[in-house]
């Protein structure tokens, strides 16, 4: 009996599939992951069985266009768009870490901070070491904690990365390399100096008289 169709034209195991493929993302093994929900599958399956219907299911147009439909979805629903996803990419390559910190050297609060500052922000770590001693008239001698912040913000190289991808500048480089062209190598390019070097001497060896 031929398996039921969802309304979108898909098995209703096909459609169970492209929703844990969007909710687990594309990240390595996620496919089979997800295969192995939609389909329920055994513990007796082998991995590569899994692997392998998994990536046939990715190759479907249909269900192909169905996962780019629900993450699109998902995008919308959380106010993702591709201008807001360049704009961060663009604060992250711009970002400037002398905002951080007062004109005398104190470093802001994160209220005090900009919103392009703040947003580029990969985490704050405040630790407390042990303080001072702080004489107080009556109260004697008291002990004041002293704190140090710890700062992390994106990485540069991390967001030239990702928008070298986005534009395709990598693919675009690789496609004007010729076909024979290799990378340079260094330990070879030495290799072949050193043989050179090597003949040369021979040969002027050979010429010098008895």
């Amino acid at each position: 009996m031929a398996a039921k169709k969802h309304e979108n034209g898909l098995t209703h195991k096909q459609e169970a599939f492209c929703l844990a493929y969007i909710q687990l993302g594309e990240g390595h093994g996620n496919a089979s992951v997800a295969y192995r929900m939609a389909y329920n599958v055994g513990d007796r399956t082998k991995p590569a069985t899994i692997h392998r219907c998994a990536h046939e299911l990715l190759q479907n147009p249909i269900v192909i266009a169905r996962i780019k439909e629900l993450q699109a979805d998902a995008a919308k629903n959380v106010g993702l768009t591709v201008e807001k996803v360049l704009r961060s990419l663009v604060e992250a390559i711009d970002f400037d870490p002398r905002k951080l910190y007062h004109e005398d050297g104190r470093l802001k609060a994160v209220h005090e901070l900009d919103a392009d500052t703040a947003s580029v922000l990969a985490g704050i770590e405040v630790v407390e070491m042990a303080g001072g001693a702080k004489i107080g008239g009556d109260a004697g001698i008291e002990h004041v904690p002293m704190y140090t912040k710890k700062l992390k913000w994106l990485d540069k190289n991390t967001a030239r990365d990702q928008a070298m991808k986005h534009f395709g500048l990598y693919k675009r480089d690789n496609e004007q390399r010729k076909p024979d062209e290799k990378p340079f190598d260094q330990d070879e390019a030495a290799r072949v100096i050193a043989f050179m070097l090597a003949s040369a001497a021979k040969k002027h060896e050979k010429k010098q008289p008895v």
